[in-house]
């Protein structure tokens, strides 16, 4: 008001925010249920990109809520076996000088 009286502009009004509570509510339960970030995107639809996806998980401090970490890897890593998993690095010397005879022994 007291802009307009002295003959400055008015400040310009800020878009509505894309991030409505059903979106939200839509990110949170398709990232819980391990959803990738491109599928979610795609779903919310509207101009919202992966990137903005990204970034609004990490804002709410949702990153850790996947069950699979969001990588390939780990991803991967979800799928297989406890016993396979645990048996990754146990014998690391197969292959190796351990228990062969050495030359001219």
């Amino acid at each position: 008001m007291l802009r307009e009286s002295i003959g400055l502009p008015r400040a310009p009004r800020r878009r509505a925010s894309p991030w409505t509570k059903p979106r939200l509510r839509l990110l949170r339960r398709r990232w819980a249920q391990g959803a990738r970030v491109r599928e979610i995107a795609a779903e919310l639809g509207h101009g919202i990109t992966s990137n903005a996806v990204i970034a609004k998980i990490h804002r709410l401090g949702i990153a850790r809520l996947s069950p699979y970490g969001g990588t390939p890897g780990r991803r991967h890593a979800a799928n297989t076996r406890a016993a396979d998993r645990s048996c990754a690095g146990i014998a690391p010397h197969i292959g190796s000088a351990r228990g062969r005879r050495r030359p001219g022994s």
